[in-house]
């Protein structure tokens, strides 16, 4: 045994899975769970050899165990379900004879062997762990032939320091030596099935970057009377000397623990006078140091650049539809916006939300569909509450009821989900996100029939059309921008930018182009037409017996100019409306 390792039991004669005291050895304390990007994952094929008892189990350095003793076994997994021993089963009755806290002499054994190296690219001086996530029900590990440490408690995670018992030159040798049965057995009895081994993930990992010496463990934010700070105690005082300085590191933000789990999605702006602070700190004793808004030059060893963004798309998808609401209330009608657009938009935030709640993006992105969802409903009764003089008692009662079904389907959906997704199933929540975007170029191409059948754009908003767009541009930016190309996500954006760019250019092609054609021809034939002569020669009108009828102005910040067909379309109205009044 190497001269680094820890006396083999607590007690002579008693060994560690028997005695009651001896719950852990030279564990490191527990903490939240985190695997770093400096860690290797030990799972795969391990040498094992079991037996029916630890005495008969091979030891660390035993040269004279046949080969034929050792077979091969999966990590993770149970050893029962891998051909040795029986699963065993428990209701009201211990699984072994009750004599707390003595596990039975014969304690089926299983002893695990592997090798492993230290990866040349990791710091030397760092800190060294093995992690265990799971194994039941206690074991030794043993690192190049030392016993390193002792746990138990088959479904908490444990971890060792073997920083002192690695070789960075040359493989490692790891043996793992478990025992069924424990002083923890009495206190992990209850209905289910025995199941032994290493059953969940085993890490070797470097902590951080700087090594984590775990002198510091409690970490608060204060707001004294100097405003926000940062306080570090040491959990161990006598670490804290002039003789063993450590470099550990200061972290503030004021973001919760939710906020921080879900760090890979947007988060909200900072305050101004939020306290954000990252750095590397040398502290030698025991003390404090104040911190607030600014950097403290004489702490600053080590700086990471901290970005920080919002999300452009976002607002410009919370707002687009608000031009078209306010133009068609001020034009009192909604001619040539297609109600069926309006629509298929309203459906596209059920998907939408469902998709941004299940994700548990922040509250901004989960309240933008709802918002896609209500404008788009008000824009859609627009349409049959001008075109079709609808009261308002019964544009109501047709869209309040729509928006609850909306509504139901979403929370329906939610619920199923995150089911779904607890599961491991991720497939329908891009389902949600494609069928939205789905929905929403189906909208768009609605628009583009009455192009084609009308040989004009009418009755949507260029302030509309152009927030949306942009709003597509600044997505395609940000998904370029991403470390891992998202294609989905372009095609998506890509697609509705296209069909945005389609709009402009028929709006250019047939309304800007005859507009500028009309305006140079009225220049050739002169400038000495008055005012209002020339308002005369822009507005629609009719004129019977000494009566003119003239139409409605359409908006300046909307691409219309009216067809042939809506033309004759008015005249006949407004001829029929006249000639009642006149014999009236």
């Amino acid at each position: 045994m190497s001269p680094k390792s820890i006396p083999p039991q607590e007690i002579e004669g008693t060994p560690d899975w028997q005695h009651q005291a001896v719950f852990r050895r030279n564990t490191l304390p527990a903490r939240s769970y985190h695997i770093p990007e400096t860690s290797l994952l030990l799972n795969g094929q391990w040498e094992f050899s079991y037996t029916s008892c630890p005495e008969e189990s091979p030891q660390p350095g035993d040269e004279d165990v046949p080969e034929d003793n050792w077979g091969t076994i999966e990590v993770p997994g149970h050893w029962q379900l891998q051909g040795h021993g029986r699963p065993h089963y428990t209701n009201t009755v211990f699984p072994i004879p009750v004599c707390p806290p003595f596990a039975p002499t014969d304690n089926p054994t299983g002893v695990y062997r592997r090798t492993f190296n230290v990866p040349s690219t990791w710091d030397a001086s760092s800190q060294l762990r093995l992690r265990f996530d799971g194994v039941d029900s206690a074991y030794h590990i043993y690192v190049n032939g030392a016993l390193v440490g002792y746990a138990e408690g088959s479904r908490n995670a444990s971890e060792f320091d073997v920083t002192e018992f690695v070789k960075h030159d040359a493989p490692n040798d790891l043996f793992v030596k478990v025992y069924q049965w424990s002083s923890a057995t009495y206190i992990e009895d209850q209905d289910q099935w025995w199941l032994s081994g290493i059953f969940r993930d085993t890490h070797y990992e470097v902590p951080q970057e700087n090594g984590n010496r775990m002198a510091t463990r409690y970490v608060t934010l204060t707001e004294g009377g100097h405003g926000r700070g940062f306080r570090a105690t040491p959990s161990d005082a006598s670490a804290w000397t002039d003789e063993s300085w450590r470099d550990f590191s200061f972290r503030a933000s004021h973001y919760s623990a939710d906020t921080l789990h879900f760090a890979k999605h947007p988060c909200d702006l900072v305050e101004a006078d939020a306290t954000l602070l990252r750095l590397d700190a040398r502290v030698a004793g025991v003390g404090s140091a104040a911190c607030g808004p600014g950097p403290r030059e004489d702490l600053l060893v080590k700086t990471e650049p901290l970005k920080f963004g919002f999300v452009l798309e976002r607002v410009c998808w919370s707002i687009q539809l608000i031009p078209q609401i306010v133009i068609n209330y001020r034009r009192h009608h909604a001619i040539g916006l297609q109600p069926s657009m309006m629509m298929l938009w309203a459906w596209a935030g059920v998907p939408l939300g469902v998709y941004n709640i299940v994700q548990d993006f922040n509250v901004a992105l989960r309240i933008q569909p709802q918002i896609l969802t209500l404008l788009s409903l008000v824009t859609w009764i627009q349409c049959y509450y001008y075109q079709r003089k609808w009261t308002v008692a019964r544009a109501l009662a047709v869209v309040v009821p729509v928006a609850a079904l909306m509504g139901g389907i979403q929370a329906a959906l939610i619920v199923a989900l995150r089911i779904a997704r607890h599961a491991e199933t991720e497939w329908p929540l891009t389902l949600m996100a494609v069928l939205s975007a789905v929905l929403l170029a189906a909208g768009v191409l609605t628009h583009y029939w009455d192009i084609w059948t009308h040989r004009t754009v009418r009755g949507i908003s260029f302030l509309f059309v152009g927030i949306d767009a942009l709003g597509d541009v600044f997505s395609l930016t940000s998904v370029v921008f991403q470390p891992r190309l998202d294609v989905l996500g372009m095609v998506i954006y890509a697609t509705e930018l296209v069909l945005w760019i389609g709009v402009f250019a028929a709006g250019g092609w047939y309304n800007l182009r005859p507009w500028m054609r009309g305006k140079l021809s009225k220049g050739e034939e002169g400038e000495d037409a008055s005012p209002a002569a020339a308002a005369a020669a822009d507005e629609p009108c009719v004129q019977m017996d000494g009566i003119t009828a003239h139409g409605n102005h359409s908006s300046t910040s909307v691409f219309r100019t009216a067809s042939r067909e809506e033309a004759n379309g008015i005249h006949h109205r407004m001829v029929t409306s006249l000639r009642g009044s006149v014999e009236g």
